[in-house]
């Protein structure tokens, strides 16, 4: 069986057998794709609501808050976020009230500090012993014909008097970082 090639050339067929290539031309045509990520704004645990919403809005993403509390509260801008949960189009945070503290996970109580029972000593001593504790201290007459104002002992006018009673029991959850002092 004999097998015939044909073949045709162009003018330069001839060039070819006598040795030379041809010079072929290449054409490459570059295509780019530019592809927009988000970028991610970092954690935000610890800041307000307001200002956490505000940094992961400018990445594109959606923002979902929730109370991280054992409660279903709505959270307003002035909480602070204590968890946060990212995917790739949406950040979720559980927030506290402003200076409550965090929950240990997310959807369990506040751990509200104890407040200690501090009648019977002084207004000054109290401020000490409820220092970072209680947040501010504010002292409050205990009778109508009396006035006080002074808050963590800064005036001093106050600073002798002794605690008839207090705002929060002893041993009970105190509920705000504000606690009121009833002298005589």
């Amino acid at each position: 069986m004999l097998l015939f090639l044909l073949g045709s050339c162009r003018s330069d067929c001839g060039e070819a057998s006598k040795g030379t290539a041809p010079n072929p031309t290449v054409t490459a045509t570059v295509t780019a794709t530019a592809t927009a990520t988000p970028t991610p704004a970092g954690s935000q645990v610890g800041a307000l609501v307001s200002t956490a919403r505000d940094q992961v809005q400018q990445t594109g993403l959606d923002v979902a808050v929730h109370d991280a509390s054992d409660k279903d509260e709505t959270p307003g801008g002035d909480w602070t976020v204590c968890f946060e949960k990212a995917t790739l189009s949406k950040v979720d945070f559980a927030a506290v009230p402003n200076e409550a503290p965090c929950p240990k996970k997310d959807g369990q109580p506040i751990p509200w500090p104890k407040m200690p029972n501090i009648t019977g000593i002084t207004y000054a001593e109290a401020v000490e012993r409820l220092d970072d504790d209680a947040g501010n201290v504010v002292i409050e007459a205990a009778y109508v014909d009396e006035s006080a104002q002074d808050t963590n002992n800064a005036s001093q006018q106050y600073a002798n008097w002794k605690v008839c009673f207090q705002a929060s029991g002893s041993a009970t959850p105190s509920k705000a970082p504000l606690k009121s002092l009833f002298m005589p």
